[in-house]
């Protein structure tokens, strides 16, 4: 079974300056998939990607800003029962 996900957000922050207010809208998305693998019955590891963007910002004293950047993740976690998860990342 594949698992795969994804989160779509904006945030709002008011700044304060030193004659008035700013105030700041950015946006995020996030994704991430992974696939577990059964090694033995006590034993799994689940490769995994994971991305994330902010692609547009909003700022009332500057304007807008689209950010084409992307960036990239990848980890491997490997679950052994009665022994704690361990995430190896890239």
């Amino acid at each position: 079974m594949v698992h795969w996900g994804y989160n779509l957000s904006v945030i709002n922050i008011k700044l304060k300056g030193a004659d008035s207010y700013s105030y700041q809208f950015i946006t995020s998305t996030t994704a991430f998939w992974t696939k577990p693998y059964k090694i033995n019955l006590k034993s799994t590891i689940s490769p995994g990607v994971f991305i994330m963007a902010s692609p547009y910002s909003y700022n009332n004293k500057s304007g807008s800003t689209l950010n084409y950047n992307i960036a990239g993740l990848g980890w491997c976690w490997i679950h052994i029962s009665n022994i704690k998860t361990i995430c190896i990342g890239t």
